[in-house]
């Protein structure tokens, strides 16, 4: 049986490309590549939101849908952005926040269009490119606690932190 913070892991390793990138598409046809690497700054910024949009709702959907992996987790988030007015404007504030340079590109493609992510982008290309942006900090946070837990282990069997 797995510990919960490979398990977690896991889940986390699914939701980042290797290469941290994930590219999505406008309604116009046009890609876009995005970045799930951002400064702090942004990254706290778009976490206020999903702290927002977790307690919500949302955060029931995905915990429910985390077994089924990335597909089960974006086909929960855009349910709940389909059910919900309040959630579509939290997509529309954290999109603009981590990608706001996707955001212009896009509008300018598709001039006749709002200019808010939900007028440019598909739900399940906005969900696409927001969770490997808000999962990236989560993995590197897991595997951060991995590590200090393991040198802990270690210190408590007598060894020096690096001699695992």
């Amino acid at each position: 049986m797995q510990s919960d913070s490979q398990a977690i892991l896991d889940l986390l390793d699914s939701l980042v490309p290797d290469d941290e990138q994930t590219t999505i598409t406008d309604i116009g046809g046009h890609p876009h590549t995005v970045r799930a690497r951002a400064s702090m700054a942004r990254q706290v910024q778009v976490g206020r939101v999903f702290r927002a949009a977790m307690s919500s709702g949302l955060g029931d959907r995905v915990r429910d849908a985390a077994e089924g992996g990335q597909r089960a987790i974006v086909m929960a988030a855009v349910s709940w952005a389909i059910d919900d007015d309040a959630a579509q404007g939290m997509f529309d504030d954290a999109f603009a926040t981590a990608f706001p340079g996707t955001l212009r590109d896009a509008h300018a493609n598709n001039p006749d269009e709002g200019s808010r992510a939900r007028d440019l982008f598909p739900a399940e290309e906005i969900a696409m490119a927001l969770l490997p942006f808000c999962a990236r900090p989560a993995k590197r946070l897991v595997v951060g606690m991995a590590g200090t837990a393991k040198h802990l282990g270690a210190l408590e069997n007598g060894k020096r932190p690096l001699e695992t």
